[in-house]
């Protein structure tokens, strides 16, 4: 199954899943016992148990118990967010000879625990922009932002969010 946003999927007059936050991307795979997530897990998340009988993301058992017909995630294993280090921002300036080419940037950063990627960035006086998600869980985040405009001020913010659904900020530097 997967969801690309919301916070619930029904089917049939039933609740496939259920979740108390918004995700932004979610994929579930059942096998045999197990449920494998691809992304975050927030806890209170609840999912059609099926035959399952446990939850796993990122390799690691969640927290979950049945309670009607759904597995529900119960509790983060870890009471913190993850902690977002070394966010450092490297613009590139538009590709020479290409028509209608335009800056970006690489936003790289590090979590000390397996969480997804994605960067927010602001110009002046604009409404905040957001990259997709990449919903790998890893420790080492690297993201492209594209479409800037040259000669725009802009700031970017790191943004992970953990397999408990634990969500973590940080504003990049610029390195030059």
């Amino acid at each position: 199954m997967g969801v690309k946003t919301g916070k619930s999927v029904r089917e049939g007059g039933r609740t496939l899943l259920e979740s108390p936050e918004l995700l932004d991307s979610f994929c579930a795979e059942w096998q045999g016992e197990a449920v494998r997530l691809d992304g975050p897990a927030p806890r209170g998340l609840a999912l059609l148990a099926q035959n399952a009988r446990r939850m796993e993301c990122a390799g690691s058992a969640l927290a979950a118990e049945p309670r009607g017909g759904a597995l529900v995630v119960t509790r983060a294993p870890q009471a913190a967010p993850p902690r977002i280090t070394e966010v450092r921002v490297r613009l590139e300036p538009p590709q020479k000879g290409l028509a209608g080419a335009q800056p970006f940037a690489w936003v790289t950063w590090k979590t000390d625990v397996p969480a997804t990627s994605r960067v927010e960035y602001i110009a002046e006086g604009q409404p905040a922009r957001r990259t997709p998600v990449d919903a790998a869980l890893k420790r080492e985040h690297r993201v492209r932002v594209d479409f800037l405009v040259p000669g725009e001020e802009y700031s970017f913010r790191a943004i992970s969010v953990d397999a408990w659904g634990q969500r973590a900020e940080a504003p990049a530097t610029r390195a030059d």
